[in-house]
């Protein structure tokens, strides 16, 4: 169960930094684009893991119900997030391919061109454009949120299992590790 939820923890993290980087990326070239510019899609989407009915009677027997209603919520949202995500992925196609569309020109060596969309190509493309703007945000928003959460479920149910089942694994993180380091 421990590893599952490492695994979820490294799945949420890879995604946080996909879109720190971009963002970074952008920032660092001095673009101020909307979502839809900056943020590409998420390659090699994996799928969800889930915790099976022993772990979770395992985590009941241990008779910590935050816990066990946080790993409920974790295996629920890890779904959900990876789903967001293949919407995001889904929209980004479909805003790149209407753009494509409207947007290129081949100059005279055959390189593909691109230039601005406007007037009605431009109002045919824009709601693709917010509702990639908006899947970006949420999914930031979220993965944000289920990092979060998830480093705080991972450490809790380590120190549960070390407490109770006397599992002598520790988990360590580098953002734990930098807090620590901070503190001292």
């Amino acid at each position: 169960m421990t590893f599952k939820l490492v695994k979820i923890h490294s799945i949420t993290n890879g995604i946080k930094r996909h879109f720190d980087e971009s963002k970074s990326k952008a920032d660092a070239d001095g673009f101020e684009g909307e979502p839809w510019q900056i943020f590409v899609s998420v390659a090699n989407t994996p799928e969800p893991i889930s915790f099976s009915s022993e772990e979770m009677a395992l985590v009941l027997s241990l008779k910590n119900d935050v816990i066990f209603n946080e790993l409920m919520n974790i295996d629920n949202c890890h779904g959900a997030l990876l789903s967001a995500i293949n919407a995001f992925n889904q929209s980004r196609a479909k805003l790149e391919e209407s753009i494509g569309a409207v947007a290129t020109a081949i100059d005279e060596q055959g390189q593909q061109l691109s230039h601005a969309i406007r007037g009605k190509d431009l109002d045919r493309v824009r709601p693709k454009m917010i509702e990639v703007n908006g899947l970006a945000e949420a999914l930031m928003s979220a993965t944000n949120l289920e990092l979060a959460r998830c480093d705080s479920v991972l450490f809790a149910l380590n120190k549960l299992l070390r407490e109770k089942c006397g599992v002598a694994y520790r988990v360590e993180s580098a953002q734990h590790n930098s807090a620590s380091s901070s503190n001292a």
